[in-house]
């Protein structure tokens, strides 16, 4: 380990790790960006779980800027997140999806909040190129999330959750999102030995194909909500930027990112339900400002915001709740 009682050595051992399926295009731009990274690290592992054609391409391109592939034949990102936290020799991993662009000082701006032993996890912000995106900027994602944030155990109360309830009028929370939603996702710095002691990213979250909820990033929530327990410290630095690719329709917004985010509240919700009072409370705050939501901005006539949480409200209504998600996984 590099790790010490003291923080980070001077040189830590780093693995970046990209998970993939089926984006040729988009696995160049992010290793490009990757590959003008001011921060010294050991490895890239690219995991891919494409399909055959993509998969030689993916490979090609992965030799091309040294990162080392592996083909991963059961799709699931957890799965795949999973499989790279096995193979990586770094004592630090960086996990950067497959359709981001991090800039040459992202990951230096992680890797510099990980120096405290407690902290077990640094997460970036996530931006839209200008004019990109913009359904899932103004709705979903980090836009007014400007306040770098450390989150300990101490911040999963249900005190915390309630006082939310006075800015249930807002679009999104913003800086006040409750645990784990605020954390972060997609772009954040791990170390690899607490992972390991929490038992890893859970293989029934992250989604396989005809799965009734995809599952985007909830895997990544129910980690953070692990380490918390464990008592680790997790940062937020709005500083550490990555760019999202482009690739939404309003129409496609709707079916996919709005449709799971309203999944991802019941999933990973029912997963704690019977046992833990936060997430009890969380179930069932967050059905109640899909459906606030959707009231306000009918008023207001805001069409756009008010399909979006009518689709939230169908994902969280339809999706299939965490045990019926292991229950299919037994069966497969």
């Amino acid at each position: 380990m590099n790790t010490t009682m003291t923080g980070i050595t001077s040189r830590p051992e780093i693995t970046v790790v990209i998970v993939t399926k089926d984006r040729v295009s988009s696995i160049e731009n992010c290793l490009k960006a990757v590959s003008r990274s001011n921060l010294h690290y050991r490895e890239v592992i690219v995991v891919d779980s494409s399909s055959p054609h993509n998969r030689v391409m993916t490979h090609k391109i992965a030799e091309k800027y040294g990162a080392r592939y592996i083909f991963e034949p059961q799709y699931g990102i957890a799965l795949a997140r999973n499989r790279a936290i096995e193979a990586a020799t770094g004592d630090f991993i960086v996990s950067v999806d497959d359709d981001f662009e991090v800039l040459p000082d992202t990951l230096s701006k992680l890797l510099r909040n990980m120096t405290d032993p407690s902290v077990g996890c640094c997460t970036g912000k996530l931006l839209y190129r200008e004019g990109k995106d913009e359904y899932v900027d103004r709705f979903l994602g980090y836009k007014g999330r400007d306040r770098k944030r450390v989150f300990s155990w101490s911040s999963v109360s249900i005190r915390s959750l309630l006082r939310t309830i006075v800015h249930m009028k807002d679009m999104r929370f913003a800086d006040r999102t409750p645990v784990p939603w605020g954390i972060g996702s997609g772009l954040y710095c791990l170390k690899k030995e607490p992972v390991i002691q929490v038992g890893g990213f859970d293989p029934a979250l992250g989604g396989k194909p005809g799965d009734y909820f995809i599952g985007l990033g909830v895997e990544e929530g129910d980690l953070y909500y692990r380490l918390l327990r464990s008592n680790y410290k997790i940062i937020y630095d709005p500083q550490a930027v990555a760019y999202h690719s482009p690739h939404h329709t309003f129409q496609e917004f709707l079916d996919e990112d709005a449709y799971v985010s309203g999944a991802s509240y019941k999933v990973l919700t029912t997963k704690y339900l019977r046992k833990d009072p936060y997430m009890f409370t969380l179930f069932f705050m967050s059905f109640l400002y899909l459906v606030s939501m959707s009231i306000i901005t009918r008023l207001v006539r805001d069409i756009e915001a008010n399909k979006v949480f009518k689709m939230e409200i169908v994902g969280f209504i339809t999706s299939a709740s965490y045990r019926e998600i292991k229950r299919r996984r037994r069966e497969q």
